[in-house]
């Protein structure tokens, strides 16, 4: 498709590349504070060149081309806890514009979501993080989760027709 301003020359915008990434089944993570990579592991559709970019093993995206990306997680977080304070969501980088995270593992944060657990009220719970980052060729990203408090797991739902996934998107 090419488009045309006014005024100006034919422009024709570069092909999209998206991936999106979902578990294939529910990953549990425990209480106690402890870390977890989400381990999206089935990838849903590709397009980016070379496919590589995603690396399934380490549940990790790196920019194959350097530019700005949308990077979305949607975590759909079930089983939780009454005796756990806070669910976390941290989206992390290798790129610039990240701040390091207390309490995150290791790595930048560039994005938190954070769910103040209320007692028994609420057992299932949907979390949403995005942002746009600038990625330099080699720079990577991945998710992150913790469950602040309790002692008993939650669990990530993957294996539903609802899922949690990851969607990256070179702007």
């Amino acid at each position: 498709m090419s488009i045309v301003r006014p005024g100006s020359s034919t422009y024709t915008p570069p092909a999209r590349q998206v991936l999106k990434v979902t578990l294939s089944a529910n990953q549990a993570f425990p209480g106690s504070n402890a870390v977890v990579v989400v381990d999206f592991d089935n990838v849903v559709f590709n397009t980016f060149s070379p496919t590589s970019a995603w690396d399934n093993t380490a549940a990790t995206f790196t920019a194959t081309t350097a530019g700005y990306y949308e990077v979305t997680a949607e975590l759909i977080v079930d089983d939780i806890q009454t005796d756990s304070d806070q669910m976390q969501v941290y989206l992390m980088t290798t790129g610039p514009g990240g701040a390091a995270a207390v309490g995150a593992g290791g790595g930048d944060s560039v994005q938190i979501d954070q769910y103040h657990v209320d007692g028994a009220t609420v057992d299932m719970h949907t979390m949403n993080v995005t942002s746009i980052l600038y990625l330099d060729v080699g720079d990577a990203t991945h998710v992150r989760v913790r469950q602040v408090g309790g002692v008993a797991q939650a669990n990530l739902i993957g294996d539903e027709s609802f899922q949690t996934g990851l969607t990256v998107k070179l702007l």
